[in-house]
């Protein structure tokens, strides 16, 4: 059985699905973020992250969140704002994660940019603003896939319920599967 959600169900925090998908990445950043390292969600304004984690080295991993339901010429320039100020912001990053609840489309057809060759291009010059600034940056995509994949684990199974009603395979789930089972079998 495959994971699918409607974005667009997120369950709205403070009348927002913009800030719930915020808060879902950062709930994902904060797993993920190393052992030994520390933790920071921010509030508004954001300086360019969501969130971000300090490493035992004092470097930084960060996430900006875009709720984006299409990727034209106005999402790429929240996301380059969103870049320059990271970039400004925090002088220590060395890996940027970008969420966004779509896949990039990467048709390859003849005399069209498809959102995959927009990004490789976007992370070029992203990367060319850090190396100007004395740094050295891993730009990194969170999409749909990706999302889904987190979000697939059994220890997020709560979020799955919390975020969008939606029942994931934890315990609790496959405690019911294997009575159902018993009680047909008997």
């Amino acid at each position: 059985m495959a994971l699918t959600l409607d974005w667009k169900a997120i369950r709205p925090l403070d009348g927002s699905s913009a800030s719930s998908f915020e808060e879902l990445c950062s709930q994902l950043a904060r797993v993920e973020s190393p052992p030994g390292s520390r933790f920071e969600r921010k509030g508004t304004p954001d300086a360019g992250v969501e969130c971000y984690t300090v490493l035992g080295d004092g470097s930084e991993w960060g996430w900006q969140a875009k709720y984006f339901d299409g990727l034209g010429d106005s999402q790429w320039s929240q996301l380059d704002d969103s870049v320059k100020t990271a970039l400004e912001k925090h002088p220590l990053l060395v890996r940027y994660f970008i969420c966004i609840p779509l896949d990039r489309p990467d048709g390859r057809i003849p005399g069209r940019q498809s959102a995959k060759e927009r990004w490789d291009v976007h992370v070029t010059k992203w990367s060319g603003w850090a190396t100007g600034r004395g740094m050295a940056v891993e730009f990194i995509y969170w999409g749909r896939h990706e999302l889904l994949e987190r979000l697939s684990l059994t220890q997020h199974a709560g979020r799955l319920k919390f975020w969008f009603d939606v029942h994931g395979f934890d315990g609790a789930w496959f405690q019911a599967r294997l009575e159902e089972a018993v009680r047909t079998d008997t």
